[in-house]
């Protein structure tokens, strides 16, 4: 069979028209990961601990959060809001998998703090921010605390 200008101008149009077409959606399917993912926040854990200062034995509540992006680390802290309250000690996990991993902080929160209804109450959003106050940056939700999950 002999090619004709006509059957290769055909060719030429379907082979334009596919390439186009596989570009675009390559294009579609590299960018639909990018903006679809969305982060997964979690509190993992809520306990009380015994920790020694310079004036003696205290107590505090440990907040263990984590989320499937690292947390940010600059000059300004990460801050966990409860509520309108902020708390601003925290540090990475020491033992275990995820020691070094920045998916993953623990903050320290005074046990009265977390006791009292009028500094925290039950049910108050618990985000996590780098940097304090309503300037802060990099906000995560982490959804209501739930108080009765303490030592569980």
């Amino acid at each position: 069979m002999i090619d004709t200008p006509r059957r290769n101008i055909r060719r030429t149009y379907i082979g334009v028209g596919m390439t186009a077409l596989v570009t675009t959606l390559g294009l579609v399917l590299w960018l639909v990961p990018l903006t679809a993912q969305k982060d997964v926040n979690v509190i993992e854990s809520i306990r009380t601990v015994k920790t020694a200062t310079a004036t003696g034995i205290v107590e505090v509540v440990e907040i263990a959060v984590s989320s499937t992006r690292d947390f940010r680390v600059g000059a300004l802290p990460n801050v966990l809001r409860l509520g309108n309250t902020e708390y601003g000690i925290s540090r990475s996990p020491d033992t275990g998998p995820d020691t070094g991993t920045l998916k993953k902080l623990i903050f320290s929160v005074p046990a009265d703090d977390f006791r009292s209804e009028q500094k925290i109450p039950n049910g108050a959003g618990v985000v996590v921010q780098y940097g304090t106050g309503d300037g802060g940056s990099d906000r995560r939700d982490f959804g209501a605390l739930n108080k009765n999950l303490l030592d569980k």
